[in-house]
């Protein structure tokens, strides 16, 4: 057996690539590899997941009882709403109306609140925004 100093130069290399390589280019011959890593676009929208699923009809549902029919005084603070944050403590939720309820079972766990011509519906137990309904 020969000592690795008696090896000839492509020897070596080939020694070396299978080495140290990735092992999706083989070990047979030194391959130079060029990895490209994607990274994800800084415009993309960060997809968030509403705690309530609404058919468009249920959404239609809402606009028509709560915004239409409502007497609740909308939110004029210049605060955000995000789905999944907790809504902005100057906030006041209240409860569907019975009509909303009645068609829409879902929302019996959740409450409300008007803000910018949408409704925001807020998660009953956990207190976060669960979907915003806005008007078309």
């Amino acid at each position: 057996m020969r000592s690795l100093i008696a090896l000839p130069a492509g020897g070596m290399l080939v020694l070396v690539g299978a080495l140290f390589t990735a092992p999706e280019s083989g070990t047979a011959a030194w391959m130079r590899v060029n990895y490209q890593y994607a990274q994800a676009p800084t415009n993309e929208p960060i997809i968030v997941k509403r705690s309530i699923n609404l058919t468009e009809e249920d959404r239609h549902t809402i606009r028509e009882i709560v915004l239409k029919d409502s007497k609740v005084t909308p939110d004029t603070s210049a605060d955000k709403v995000t789905i999944g944050d907790a809504p902005p403590g100057s906030v006041v939720t209240y409860e569907f109306p019975v009509l909303a309820t009645g068609k829409i079972a879902a929302l019996k766990s959740h409450r409300y609140f008007i803000k910018d011509d949408a409704v925001v519906i807020v998660d009953g137990s956990g207190g976060k925004v669960a979907d915003i309904v806005k008007e078309k």
